[in-house]
This record gives structure tokens, sequence and C-alpha cells, in this order.
């Protein structure tokens, strides 16, 4: 900001015999070239050190955008209630199921069998005495007959029966002839002795004798497997946080709108050749209708304003950024 005499100060220089001359010079040079003074009061582009046979246009420039992360609300944080059930274990418990008892049980007799030598004959004297052998014959069946049947050898009847004849046959006793010893002379004496004679006998015999005792008969359980509460339900309460997304948000980071110097393609180097090409891709997007003729007519002029409008690119003419969009390299 300028103050009240800073102003004062700059007026009178400005208006002073060598800047009036000044002023005078542009506005007649201005003349001589056709151009007006506010061209010529421009503000000119930047020099480009080093970076020469380019040339510079002041084009209406776009709002320029770029394209940020940010984390968009997904759901709000909201108070869940959560239902915990109860908890349980299970646990085993020992339950009786009969109680003991005491039972009398008659634990009978324990027998065995033993073989025992048994005298049967004791020792005896015996007399000497001499015996003779007699033989005899014993009737065992009498004398008797019987009748037999046989058939005639010399009968001529056809019919067999008629030659059947009975025969009464004798069937003479049986006997049968035994030996005896016949006592003929005893002794005088005793002259020998007769051994003892013994046999074996099969006994059984008690080893134990039938008792009475007394059974403890234990206690009967059994384990039983059963739910236990360990912990009752309840409600709980808890916090679920907002959930977010990350997104792509297009930001604005200039105001377009103002004019700015900006790099184009030279007026010599747009040839018929290079307006044929962007004529064909301003066909091809489907802004252009005229025909390919390689003219910068109004057409071409109207349809590369909406070209670069409807794709945010700096207005007015070939610029850098309207050749990269539509695919020409000229600049480079």
């Amino acid at each position: 900001m300028f103050s009240v005499l800073s102003k004062r100060v700059l007026i009178m220089k400005i208006f002073t015999p060598h800047y009036f001359i000044f002023w005078l010079s542009i506005f007649s040079v201005g003349s001589l070239l056709g151009q007006t003074p506010q061209m010529l009061l421009m503000p000119m582009p930047p020099p480009i050190p080093d970076d020469y046979d380019k040339c510079y246009g002041r084009a209406e420039m776009p709002n320029r955008y770029e394209m940020a992360e940010v984390e968009q609300l997904v759901t709000e944080a909201y108070v869940k209630t959560l239902e915990i059930p109860a908890i349980y274990k299970m646990v085993e418990e020992v339950v009786l199921i009969k109680e003991a008892s005491v039972e009398w049980i008659t634990i009978p007799a324990v027998y065995e069998i033993i073989n025992e030598q048994v005298l049967v004959k004791e020792e005896s004297k015996v007399l000497s005495e001499q015996y003779e052998e007699v033989t005899e014959e014993i009737l065992l069946e009498e004398e008797k007959g019987k009748w037999v049947q046989e058939l005639d050898p010399n009968c001529t009847s056809p019919n067999s029966e008629d030659c059947i004849i009975m025969h009464w046959e004798k069937i003479p006793a049986k006997y049968k002839t035994e030996t005896q010893k016949i006592l003929k002379k005893l002794g005088g004496r005793y002259d020998r002795v007769l051994p003892p004679e013994y046999k074996m006998v099969t006994k059984r015999v008690m080893v134990t004798p039938p008792r009475i005792e007394e059974r403890i008969i234990p206690a009967i359980y059994d384990t039983l497997i059963k739910q236990v509460l360990v912990e009752p339900a309840k409600t709980e309460q808890i916090l679920v946080p907002a959930a977010y997304k990350t997104v792509l948000e297009k930001r604005l980071i200039e105001i377009g709108g103002h004019h700015d110097w900006i790099e184009i393609l030279c007026p010599q180097k747009v040839s018929a050749n290079v307006v044929r090409q962007v004529q064909q891709t301003l066909w091809g997007e489907g802004v252009f209708d005229g025909a390919i003729d390689g003219i910068m007519g109004p057409k071409t002029k109207q349809a590369l304003q909406r070209f670069q409008l409807e794709n945010n690119l700096p207005k007015g003419n070939l610029n850098k950024e309207t050749m990269a969009a539509l695919g020409l390299n000229y600049l480079d």
C-alpha cells in the first residue's frame, strides 16, 4: 500500500518531461506497428534461458484440480448391545445307588475222593488136604422134536403150495461137561498160611466242614456328569467406532478464468497437415463435423474450443496441453 505522499511523488514523476517523452514514444511505435497501447502494456512471459525458438501465447486458464486421498465416513460410531450367553461347565458327581449291606451265606462242606486199601480177609492157616478131579455131564436141554417145512422135489403140481411137505425132525438133548475138585482127604496139621486179602476202595472224605460266613456287600456308586452354571447370562454395551474408507477426491487448487502465458505451437509450424490431424482427432472425439481440409476455419476453431472446454484445458490457441490431449507431439 502506498501512502498519500508516495502517491503524489509517483504522479509527479510520471508527468515529468522525461516520462512524457517515454509515453509519447510508446504510443508512436504502437501506431507504426498497428498495435494498441494496451497490447504493448501487456506483461511479457518470463524469459527462459537457453530455451529459444519456442512460442508462448496468452490462454484462458481452466480451473486446476488435483486428486487427493480423503477419509470418507461409511458408518457412524454407535453403541451395540451384546447378549453374552451364560457359561456352563460339565462336572462329575459320584452318586450313591445302593448302600452297603451284610448277608449271611452258607458255605458247604468240602470233600475229596480218596482211594483206600481195605482188608477183606485176614491171614489164615490152612490144613493140608487132597483133592481129586471129577468130570460129569450136566443136562442143559432135553431131547425134543420140531416141524421142518420142505419142498417135495418130486411134486408135479404147477402150484408151489401143493409141493410143501412138513417133516417132524428130532432135536437131541444138550449137555455140558464140568470138571470139579472134590476133597478126598484132610491133612493132619496146618502146613501152610494164607496171606490176608485187600481191595482198593474209593470213598469221599470231608476235608472242610460246612460253615456260615458273614459277607459285606459294598455300596454301589455311579458317576453322573451334569452341567453347572459358572457365569449367568448378561448384556454388555460396546462402542463400535465409525468406519471410514479412503477415496480419491477431486480438489480445486486454482481458480481459472484468468489469462496466462503458456507454450503454444508456433504459427509457422501450424501447417495444413497439422490442422488436418487436429481436425481428424476432433472428429474422432465427436466435436467436429466439418470438412477435413487442413484449414483452421471457424468450425475447426469452434470444435477446438469445445474440446478444450470439455477436457478442462487452457482455451484460445493450440497450446502444449491441448496438443498433448490430442495426442500430437509437435511441441516435444
